[in-house]
């Protein structure tokens, strides 16, 4: 730091004696204070002047020396002079002396400030001394009552008055279970004050900033419930526990009456936050699922913080100083890395959490590095840790708005998926109950029809059987009119002629009469027939057959395909009426005559039989229902709507299927029948 010892110019001749009498009388003070370190000559004091360049020391391993003897100036106590290297020593037990020589070259006395700059040493003495003997002794230390310090400040402040032309010395006895760390400086009171008010300013900023993220991270914790919120308000307010405890801060606004309390308040506070941040750590970052290894050491790290918080209760000063050392050592760095390596895994969040831990870092190494020498002391690397513990505050904050976000991003995805996945299940659910409300109608309409074809069924089997009677009767009748017009053809007169020909329609106007009965007789008692193996082209061929004449009639013409096939296992009168109930219904829709294409060729383990006409077709909005019973086309009375619907019930008896096929023109109806297994 910048000195300001002035240059003395020229004294005028009224002074001249006066400056050689007073560097007479001071020859042995100085020759004797040059054995133990240089002596700071001081002509005008204008900022603030660090004092381990001027200060030796001596080790006192016994602890036994007193004042006196030191002022005795013993030849056998040896000082060794620091130089430019800070006044830092390792733990230890010993007591250590300083001593530091002032001369006042001013002719005018002067006020200072001495301030040593670490407040957690336990003992400190601070002896004034002249040429002439002791002057004064200030008993201050973390031990002592702080009502008692001179200056109420969390350092410690001695006053001093510099006399004009003298000289000064001050001898400082340390002792304490800290780190034996004496930061010496002297300032000008104004200067004083001026970088108190600037360090205070600090400080009350940075425990505003954690005031108010402690306190909106509280009330997001009630509102939400999530417990990171808790785990980082603890976090937060413990290491700024741990921070004022260690620039003595708490001690002089807080507890000043509480030395024991101000002695361990610094491990209680540290070990509690590191506790709390593994906690935050596991839970923010979520290392329990992405890095399990890293979530134990975690775990550990806060077991060993615990320990730290608790054992400061019992445990040697000394002692819980070094576990906490290495808690830091190990713990922070791992802590940092957990947010590395969860950044590197992609998760956005850690980004936030890596940066704000990475600041508490710098600031802490700024802070030892300003103790051992290498930067300069200075408000901003005096108060480095308050500084990046304010950043990682913030920093961990809006770490936690990113998470708060992702989780409500996760959220609402995970409540659109399912309202997706409800409403996909509801149309899922509701088509369902459709087709079951459909399958129910159709049941329903089955049922109707059953019930319906059970009191008709009753009906035709009385009418089948009171027709059939007279029908046979009047077959009878037919065939001996036959043979009277057979023996009267000799004589070929037109009379006999015209009877013929009436005789032959009353045959075929029988022979349909057949037919519809055995239609109602076959839909009435299916599955009481006789099965054995079928050859369908014989079938094809004998229906034709039956239907020729009437084909002849309309001039239909029957264009047959016909490849070789194996035999199917149904009743060859079923098949039959089968293959006539289609024939019927294509002769039909060909009023004015047509084309009647039959094909019949093996598929795949079954035989395919396809009946096409060239009629008008089947519209398409009664595709649907051509097999229905009762349904037809036709005007009321002319038919029943069975034929189809029979045919349907047929051929699915045997194992079957029956369906519409959609050819260029007409109507085309293709039939699959399973082959016979072979025994």
């Amino acid at each position: 730091m910048e000195q300001n010892i002035a240059t003395a110019r020229p004294p005028e001749p009224i002074y001249l004696i006066t400056y050689l009498l007073a560097a007479m009388t001071g020859l042995l003070f100085l020759f004797q204070a040059e054995a133990y370190g240089r002596p700071l000559a001081i002509n005008q004091i204008s900022d603030s002047i660090a004092l381990n360049n001027y200060t030796s020391y001596h080790r006192d391993s016994t602890g036994k020396l007193t004042i006196d003897e030191i002022l005795d100036g013993n030849q056998d106590l040896i000082f060794k002079p620091f130089g430019e290297a800070p006044i830092l020593f390792d733990f230890t037990d010993a007591t250590y002396w300083l001593k530091i020589n002032l001369i006042n070259t001013s002719a005018q006395s002067q006020s200072a400030v001495l301030e040593i700059g670490y407040p957690l040493l336990d003992d400190v003495k601070v002896y004034t001394a002249s040429p002439s003997g002791l002057r004064d002794m200030l008993q201050l230390g973390e031990n002592a009552d702080f009502n008692d310090r001179p200056v109420r400040h969390r350092n410690f402040i001695v006053p001093l008055k510099l006399a004009s032309m003298g000289k000064t010395q001050l001898i400082i006895k340390v002792q304490t279970g800290s780190p034996m760390y004496v930061p010496l400086k002297m300032w000008t009171w104004t200067s004083f004050v001026e970088s108190e008010s600037t360090t205070v300013t600090i400080q009350g900023i940075y425990l505003g900033v954690v005031f108010v993220m402690a306190l909106y991270n509280l009330f997001v914790f009630f509102s939400l419930r999530i417990r990171t919120y808790l785990y980082y308000v603890f976090c937060i307010i413990c290491f700024a526990g741990w921070l004022t405890a260690l620039n003595g801060m708490s001690y002089q606004y807080l507890w000043p009456d509480s030395p024991w309390w101000a002695e361990i308040n610094l491990f209680v506070f540290y070990g509690m936050g590191v506790g709390f941040a593994s906690l935050f750590a596991n839970q923010f970052l979520e290392l329990h699922k992405y890095t399990p290894r890293m979530h134990l050491a975690i775990r550990a790290i806060g077991a060993f913080g615990w320990t730290v918080a608790m054992g400061a209760f019992v445990l040697p000063y000394s002692t819980i100083t070094t576990i906490g050392n290495i808690m830091s050592v190990v713990g922070v760095p791992c802590l940092f890395s957990a947010g590395v390596i969860r950044w590197r895994q992609g998760n956005r969040a850690a980004r936030y959490y890596t940066v704000a831990w990475g600041s508490l870092l710098l600031g802490a190494l700024t802070l030892s590095l300003t103790v051992f020498g290498v930067f300069p002391i200075h408000d901003f690397t005096v108060n480095a840790p308050q500084i990046g513990s304010a950043i990682e505050v913030i920093l961990l904050s809006f770490a936690l708005a990113r998470k708060f976000k992702t989780l409500t991003d996760e959220k609402l995805q995970i409540q659109k998926d399912a309202a997706d996945s409800l409403q996909q299940k509801v149309e899922e659910r509701t088509r369902d109950l459709n087709q079951a409300l459909k399958d129910l109608k159709i049941s329903e309409t089955k049922l109707a029809t059953q019930a319906r074809l059970t009191s008709i069924g009753h009906l035709v089997t009385g009418v089948v059987h009171e027709v059939g009677n007279p029908l046979n009767f009047l077959r009878g009748s037919l065939e001996m009119v036959r043979e009277g017009i057979e023996d009267a053809s000799q004589e070929e007169t037109l009379p006999t002629k015209q009877l013929a020909k009436s005789v032959d329609m009353a045959e075929r106007a029988t022979e349909r009469i057949s037919v519809v009965l055995e239609n109602l007789r076959t839909f009435l008692a299916q599955g009481e027939l006789e099965l054995a193996p079928i050859n369908l082209e014989q079938s094809i061929q004998s229906t034709l057959a039956f239907v020729q004449r009437d084909m002849d009639e309309q001039k239909i013409e029957a264009i047959l395909d016909i490849h070789p096939c194996p035999a199917i296992e149904a009743n060859d009168g079923v098949i039959r009426q089968v293959v006539l109930n289609i024939i019927i219904n294509a002769m039909q829709a060909m009023e004015g005559g047509g084309t009647l294409n039959i094909q019949l060729e093996p598929a795949d383990q079954e035989v395919r039989l396809s009946i096409r006409d060239s009629g008008p077709g089947i519209p398409a909005d009664i595709r649907d229902s051509i097999f229905d019973p009762f349904f037809t086309t036709k005007p009321p009375g002319e038919s029943m709507g069975l034929g189809l619907s029979v045919t349907h019930e047929m051929v699915a008896s045997y194992g079957g299927s029956i369906e519409l096929g959609n050819p260029a023109a007409g109507a085309e109806f293709i039939l699959s029948f399973p082959v016979q297994t072979q025994a």
